[in-house]
């Protein structure tokens, strides 16, 4: 099928050239396995974050930590609600 052509291909195509979601979320797994395993093997820098993530997510104090922050969004007081306000409008500004 040339480039330029505006008419998609249909699912027989598709799965021929080797393109179904499936397909692609089965290969982006396996290469973020394939990377994982790379940067384990030759990383320290990777390592030392990898089990430090792993520290933090078997932490219950990370969870209360966590919770908090969501309730303090959910429900601000008028302070909080005044600093999310000023901080959405600096993003604003930095995006602009």
């Amino acid at each position: 099928m040339p480039l330029h052509s505006s008419k998609l291909p249909d699912s027989e195509n598709v799965e021929r050239l080797g393109g179904t979601d499936k397909d692609d979320s089965e290969l982006d797994s396996h290469a973020q396995e394939l990377l994982r395993e790379y940067l384990a093997n030759n990383s320290e820098e990777y390592r030392r974050l990898r089990d430090l993530r792993k520290k933090g997510w078997e932490n219950s104090q990370g969870d209360k930590y966590f919770k908090r922050q969501r309730q303090t969004a959910d429900a601000p007081d008028e302070k909080m609600h005044e600093f999310f306000y000023n901080m959405m409008k600096n993003i604003a500004v930095l995006l602009y």
